[in-house]
């Protein structure tokens, strides 16, 4: 059995897969939503008749998109697969947004993932079709109003943002507004899993696009502190 989770968007996913058949499914949409379904899903998965001591793989989004909620989701993930010995992997996050690009275009040969980057940018995350397998291809933040000229070159655009922030995109691929993560998409990601701790270290290292930038913490008031 395997275990898939995403928090990097609105929309936190958890799921149970075995044979490619989906037992278990659960989402929470909202700001909130990785704290609220992290703590809930393995007891709903328990009250279905389903162990989690018996996956033995996760595969968890790591990005690109919100900062607190990818971490969260690995630690997560990390805590229990650590706990019972299995197997995980971090896979990108715009995995779970391919299927429907390939439902708009069965003969895509070249996908667009964006992400809000906030500040009126999104990330673009690009894929394209390598001998039967979808590879990540390329990462860059852009402004919204340079999505049409940055993407041009790809058959399909997808975002789970809302469409009144890309309702003045005019991109000449189909661009699909406001979609949920379809979490079984992680297993589309043909890296394979770590071999050992290091390399799962590695692996699970969030995809950040921008540099991290240092803030000066506020000086206390009471100098004696």
């Amino acid at each position: 059995m395997i275990a898939l989770l995403d928090t990097s968007t609105d929309t936190a996913v958890f799921a149970l897969m075995k044979d490619g058949e989906t037992l278990f499914h659960a989402e929470k949409t909202g700001r909130f939503g990785a704290s609220v379904i992290l703590p809930k899903m393995i007891e709903s998965a328990h009250e279905q008749g389903l162990n989690i001591a018996y996956v033995t793989s996760w595969l968890v989004g790591k990005g690109p998109g919100s900062f607190t909620g990818t971490r969260v989701g690995i630690a997560f993930a990390h805590g229990i697969s650590t706990g019972f010995g299995t197997l995980m992997k971090g896979c990108n996050s715009a995995y779970s947004f391919l299927k429907y690009a390939i439902d708009e275009n069965p003969n895509a040969q070249s996908i667009a993932i964006l992400h809000d980057g906030r500040r009126d940018e999104v990330i673009v995350n690009t894929f394209k079709l390598i001998e039967g397998q979808w590879t990540e291809h390329d990462i860059f933040i852009c402004k919204i109003a340079e999505i049409a000229e940055k993407t041009s070159s790809y058959d399909v655009l997808v975002s789970p943002m809302p469409e009144e922030k890309l309702a003045e995109v005019k991109a000449s691929a189909p661009l699909i507004y406001e979609v949920k993560p379809h979490i079984q998409g992680l297993c589309l990601d043909p890296a394979p899993h770590p071999k050992d701790p290091s390399e799962e270290a590695s692996n699970l290292q969030p995809i950040y696009v921008r540099p991290a930038v240092f803030v000066e913490p506020l000086k206390t008031r009471n100098p004696q502190i």
